[in-house]
């Protein structure tokens, strides 16, 4: 795996996360907020999730000293998050063009959001 290969997939990434974020903006809050047999239970906690989950480990990459779960803390309006959902995206991106290849080989280091640290191969 090299750079471009990683770049395919931040550009299909950021591709298929905007397919969603337009599906989202054309749903009322009414459906935004309504209760699913699902993982979580409605559209909005299943959105943040996703786009938590891209955005701390962009945090993580960048080496964010108090990194936040969103899934813990957003209390924003969609906008909002399909906001920073579209930012991360971006990030990741960015973040794959600066990082030196030769360093794929490196392990990842970060801390989680309740506290402790971990590592793992960016690869």
């Amino acid at each position: 795996m090299n750079k471009r290969y990683f770049l395919a997939l931040a550009d299909y990434n950021i591709w298929a996360n905007n397919i969603v974020i337009e599906w989202l903006h054309q749903i009322n809050d009414e459906q935004w907020e309504q209760s699913i047999i699902s993982s979580f239970s409605n559209i909005r906690q299943t959105a943040t999730h996703i786009a938590s989950a891209e955005k701390i480990w962009i945090d993580f990459w960048n080496n964010v000293s108090d990194p936040v779960f969103l899934s813990r803390e957003f209390n924003g309006t969609k906008n909002d998050l399909t906001e920073i959902w579209k930012n991360s995206s971006a990030g990741l991106k960015n973040f794959i063009e600066k990082y030196p290849e030769e360093n794929y080989e490196q392990q990842v280091v970060f801390k989680w959001p309740g506290g402790g640290e971990d590592q793992m191969e960016f690869v």
